[in-house]
């Protein structure tokens, strides 16, 4: 397996586990400073009306879609945050301690 397949295996796993469950992703955020995140992309989680399963409005074909790009509900500020695949440092499944 070459470091391509594992690269897109890894960011497809966390993809999963967000959807899963709540997880603690760190991240460059642009300007470079690190940012430590509680969130999920859950919708069991995300409150109504923000629950991207309640908004029928916006078309998921409308988008183009880039897999690198993650769009996360932000479970300590919530809101919709988002980063990119390249600058994720590490991630961990949220506990009930934090």
């Amino acid at each position: 397996m070459d470091v391509m397949d594992n690269q897109h295996e890894e960011r497809d796993h966390l993809k999963s586990l967000l959807t899963e469950q709540s997880m603690v992703v760190t991240f460059e955020k642009a300007d470079g400073t690190s940012r430590i995140m509680k969130c999920t992309t859950n919708p069991s989680v995300v409150p109504w009306p923000d629950n991207p399963v309640e908004d029928v409005s916006v078309s998921k074909l409308e988008k183009t879609k880039d897999e690198n790009h993650f769009v996360v509900w932000d479970l300590e500020k919530e809101g919709w945050r988002s980063f990119r695949w390249e600058r994720v440092t590490g991630w961990n499944k949220e506990t009930e301690n934090g």
